[in-house]
């Protein structure tokens, strides 16, 4: 769940809606990875409280809460140092691995629009501009 709640929580600062508009996603978002590894529905509610845990405290929420503010991620984990930060190895990881499912067909990167923006500010030197409009859908 670090793969998704890795900085959502903190770019939110205290805006109840936008969490709760995040929280929805995140839940939603979990269920693609678990059909493509064969899991069941009645595992989301083990993602569910990661992230509950995630966005009221402990140390991912630390370096989302400097990246939300803007700061760059260089910057975030110089602040940070020495803090052990596994969901940034976990979410590069899991971007790379949805990457090569987009290239292969099995995925389509509009599915996966809060985790390759994550990537973005991890890896591409990127800075928060969170993809609000790519969470909407017509289907509820």
């Amino acid at each position: 769940m670090a793969i998704i709640t890795i900085i959502g929580c903190g770019m939110m600062g205290s805006a109840i809606s936008w969490s709760a508009i995040h929280n929805g996603h995140t839940i939603r978002y979990v269920g693609t990875p678990l059909d493509l590894c064969g899991g069941k529905p009645e595992q989301l509610a083990l993602g569910a409280g990661d992230l509950y845990v995630t966005v009221f405290g402990g140390r991912t929420r630390k370096i989302g809460t400097l990246l939300g503010t803007g700061m760059r991620f260089e910057d975030a984990m110089e602040t940070l140092k020495g803090v052990t930060l596994e969901s940034i190895v976990i979410s590069s990881r899991t971007a790379d691995a949805v990457r090569r499912l987009i290239a292969r067909g099995i995925v389509s990167a509009d599915g996966f629009p809060l985790l390759l923006h994550i990537d973005a500010l991890i890896n591409e030197g990127k800075t928060v501009d969170i993809p609000w409009e790519a969470f909407t859908r017509e289907e509820f």
